[in-house]
C-alpha cells in the first residue's frame, strides 16, 4: 500500500528477509505450562499476532537456566526437552508469513525466588535492585564466581542452538532492562574488580562472551539482534553516549540488529510506558543509535498505530518498529490499517493492566480492551441457539462492550443511555491532556455496536415502568457510579464542585485551586488545570497520592505534577470548606486554613444502583456489570460486560 510503503517495505536481518518493518517485541504471558514448555494457550496467543500480519514476532523472556526467570510460568529453553513445544510454536508464526525470534534472558538480581523455585538471586556484585529491595529487605544477590559466570554463558549459546533446531529464525540477546547481562554492564550494579567489572571493557566483557559463544554454537549466518535499553534513568547508570559505543563494539562482533527500549526496573517505566509520555517518547534515542550503526535497528515506546510507524521509517529514525502493547490489544492492528479498517482498531489505553496488574503480580496476561487476550481460543464468541431481546442501561465502556458481544452472539439488543452521547466516564476521563486514547476506545466500541446492529436509544432516563413496557428477556445495567457525597462541613456550598464537573466542563475555575483528594480523578483534574496555567494544591489524606493506580503510572503522574509545580499535601484530612478556604489538619493534628479561589472535591466514586434497587423483585432477570458493581478500572468494566454478553 502506498500509504504504508515504508512500514510495509521488507528488510534483511542478517540474511533473513522479514515481509515488513512492524516487530512484535518480546513481553511476558505467564501462559507457559508451569515447567515452562509451551502450552497451548501460547501458541493460540501468538498465532493469532502472526495472523494480524507483523513482520517478525520475538517471543518473550525465556530462560536459559531453570532458575533466573522473570516471571513464574516463564518459558524455558534450558533443556532439549522443550524442542518439540518451541517448535510447534515457531510453526505457528511462519504459517501466516511472520519470521520468529526468541529472547534469551537470565533476570540475575532482578529475579524473585517466588519465581525461581526460592533460590537467593544472583548478581555479578552483591548489590541489590533498588526496586526489589524496597519490597523485600533481603533480597540481596549472591555474587557470581567465575565458574558460574561461565556456566551462564554456556547456557545463553545452547539455549540459542535449542532455538535454531526448533525452526526460530533468529534470537534476541537480552542486554536490557536490568536483567544479568544489563547488570554486568552497568556501574550502578557491577563493582567487581576482576577481568568481568572495573572499567567500560571489563563490564561489557560478560555480554561479548555471551555473542561469541552463541556464534560458535550457531554459526555466522544465525542472526542475534540484542536488546539495549538507551539508558539506565538513574545517576551514574549507563547513559546513551555508552549505548553508542556498546551499540558500535556489537556490531563488530557481528551482531545483526540493535533493539533500543529503556530503563531498568526503577526506571521500568521507559520501558512499560504509561499513558503520562507522549507517543514515540524513545524514538531519538533509537535514532542516535542509528546513526552509528550500519546494522537495522529497532525502536519502540508508546508507538500505537501504522501510521505512526510509517513515519518514523519514512523518516529514517529507525529501521523497524516495536507495535507491543498495541497488537494485545488488537492481533490484526496491522492487517486492519492494510485494508483501511482503522476504524476497527481496538486502541491500546496504555493503563499497563496487562503488564504490572497481571505480571508483576505473577498472573496471566489478560488486556484491559480485550478480554479474549491471553485465551484466544478458550473465550470466543459463539451464536446463540436461542436469541433474546436484550435491553442495555447505561452507554459507558461497559454497557458498550456488553451490547457488542450480546449482539454478535446474535441477541437482539438495544442499549440505552440518559445522556446525548455514548462514552459514559470516558467521555470524562478522556478530557485530562494525556488520555486522548480513551477517546480512541470509545469510538471503536460506538462504531463496533452499530456496525453489529445494536439499536442505540440516547437522552432517555431507564426505569422500571420503562423496563415493564419494553419487556425483555433480560436487561444488562451498566448505570456507572457517581461521585461521592462529602460529610464536611460546607462541601455542599455553591462553587465547591465535583472533579466530574470540572472535567465536564460545569465549573468555573480560578486561578488558584485547592483539589481535595489525591487518587485518580484528583491528580488528573489537577494535571488538566495546570496545563491552563492554575495554581493548584491537592490534599489527600493517604500517604501517596495516585494510591489507586499501578506502580508506574503513579511514579510518572506524580513526578509530573510535582514537576509542573503542584503543590501535593499527603497525611492531611478537610475538615471544614468555605467558598474560599479549606481548613485540613496535619498527621500532628495541627489545623491549617488555606486559601484558594475554588474549591474541587475529587473523594472517590460511589456505584450508582438507583435501577438495579427498583428491580429486585420485579421478576425481570437482569445483570449488573461495570461501575454500577464496584467503581474500578476500565479493565473491570470490559472483562465484566465480556463475560456476562458470553452468558446470555
Amino acid at each position: 500500500m502506498e500509504k504504508f510503503k515504508y512500514a510495509l517495505s521488507p528488510i534483511k536481518i542478517g540474511k533473513v528477509e522479514l515481509k515488513n518493518r512492524i516487530v512484535m517485541p518480546p513481553m511476558g504471558t505467564n501462559l507457559a505450562n508451569a515447567d515452562g514448555s509451551v502450552s497451548p494457550e501460547t501458541i493460540a496467543y501468538y498465532r493469532e499476532r502472526a495472523k494480524g500480519g507483523v513482520g517478525l514476532i520475538c517471543v518473550e523472556t525465556t530462560a536459559i537456566m531453570p532458575t533466573g526467570k522473570a516471571i513464574p510460568r516463564s518459558l524455558r529453553i534450558d533443556d532439549g526437552r522443550y524442542i518439540p513445544g518451541l517448535g510447534d510454536l515457531t510453526d505457528a508464526i511462519h504459517a501466516y508469513g511472520a519470521k520468529a525470534s526468541i529472547q534469551l534472558n537470565h533476570t540475575g538480581r532482578q529475579g524473585v525466588p517466588e519465581a525461581n523455585e526460592g533460590a537467593k538471586p544472583v548478581a555479578p556484585s552483591a548489590v541489590p535492585c533498588p526496586f526489589t529491595s524496597a519490597h523485600d529487605p533481603t533480597a540481596i544477590p549472591r555474587e557470581l564466581s567465575i565458574s558460574e559466570i561461565k556456566e551462564i554463558i554456556d547456557a545463553f549459546a545452547r539455549g540459542a542452538l535449542r532455538a535454531k533446531i526448533a525452526g526460530f529464525d533468529m534470537v534476541e540477546l537480552h542486554f536490557a532492562h536490568g536483567y544479568l547481562i544489563h547488570q554486568f554492564m552497568s556501574p550502578l550494579a557491577n563493582k567487581r574488580t576482576d577481568h568481568y567489572g572495573g572499567d567500560f571493557q571489563g563490564r561489557l566483557r560478560f555480554g561479548i562472551e555471551i555473542i561469541e559463544a552463541v556464534k560458535s554454537l550457531v554459526g555466522t549466518d544465525f542472526p542475534i539482534i540484542v536488546r539495549l535499553s538507551a539508558e539506565d534513568f538513574i545517576p551514574g547508570g549507563l547513559t546513551i553516549e555508552d549505548i553508542k559505543k556498546i551499540a558500535k563494539i556489537l556490531e563488530e562482533k557481528g551482531v545483526s540488529a540493535i533493539s533500543i527500549s529503556g530503563g531498568m526496573y526503577p526506571t521500568l517505566d521507559r520501558c512499560l510506558a504509561p499513558i503520562y509520555y507522549p507517543r514515540a517518547f524513545m524514538v531519538p534515542y533509537a535514532t542516535q543509535v542509528k546513526k552509528v550503526v550500519k546494522i537495522p535497528v529497532f525502536t519502540a515506546g508508546r508507538i500505537n498505530s501504522l501510521a505512526l510507524a510509517e513515519e518514523i521509517i519514512r523518516d529514517n529514525q529507525a529501521d523497524l518498529v516495536c507495535l507491543g502493547r498495541g497488537v494485545i490489544a488488537d492481533p490484526y492492528l496491522v492487517k486492519k490499517s492494510v485494508e483501511g479498517k482503522e476504524e476497527d482498531i481496538r486502541g491500546c489505553i496504555y493503563c499497563n493492566y496487562c503488564c504490572m496488574d497481571r505480571l508483576l503480580s505473577f498472573r496471566t496476561i489478560r488486556c484491559a480492551v480485550n478480554a479474549e487476550a491471553g485465551r484466544e481460543d478458550n473465550y470466543p464468541i459463539e451464536k446463540t441457539l436461542s436469541p433474546k431481546k436484550v435491553v442495555v442501561v447505561g452507554g459507558g465502556p461497559a454497557g458498550m462492550e456488553a451490547a457488542r458481544v450480546a449482539a454478535l452472539r446474535g441477541h437482539e439488543v438495544t442499549l440505552y443511555d440518559q445522556n446525548d452521547r455514548l462514552g459514559g466516564q470516558l467521555l470524562v476521563s478522556s478530557v485530562p491532556p494525556s488520555k486522548e486514547e480513551h477517546i480512541g476506545l470509545l469510538n471503536y466500541l460506538s462504531n463496533q455496536i452499530k456496525k453489529a446492529g445494536v439499536k442505540v436509544i440516547l437522552g432517555e432516563k431507564v426505569e422500571l415502568a420503562t423496563l415493564k413496557k419494553l419487556s425483555p428477556d433480560v436487561v444488562i445495567i451498566a448505570t456507572g457510579a457517581v461521585p461521592i457525597t462529602a460529610t464536611i462541613s460546607g462541601a455542599d456550598n455553591p462553587g465547591v464542585y465535583s472533579g466530574i464537573e470540572v472535567l465536564k466542563g460545569k465549573a468555573e475555575v480560578g486561578n488558584s485551586v485547592i483539589i481535595g483528594g489525591g487518587g485518580l480523578v484528583g491528580c488528573e483534574v489537577a494535571e488538566y488545570l495546570v496545563k491552563q496555567g492554575k495554581r493548584v494544591t491537592i490534599v489527600e489524606m493517604l500517604d501517596e497520592i495516585a494510591a489507586d493506580q499501578e506502580y508506574y503510572s503513579k511514579k510518572v503522574l506524580t513526578e509530573e505534577l510535582k514537576e509542573a509545580g503542584v503543590q501535593i499535601m499527603v497525611k492531611t484530612k478537610i475538615k471544614k470548606i468555605t467558598p474560599d478556604t479549606m481548613v485540613v489538619e496535619n498527621v500532628n493534628r495541627e489545623e491549617m486554613t488555606l486559601k484558594a479561589d475554588t474549591i474541587i472535591l475529587a473523594l472517590g466514586m460511589k456505584p450508582n444502583r438507583t435501577l438495579e434497587d427498583e428491580m429486585r423483585n420485579s421478576g425481570i432477570p437482569f445483570y449488573t456489570i461495570g461501575d454500577c458493581v464496584q467503581p474500578r478500572r476500565i479493565a473491570q468494566a470490559i472483562h465484566s460486560a465480556a463475560q456476562v454478553a458470553r452468558e446470555i
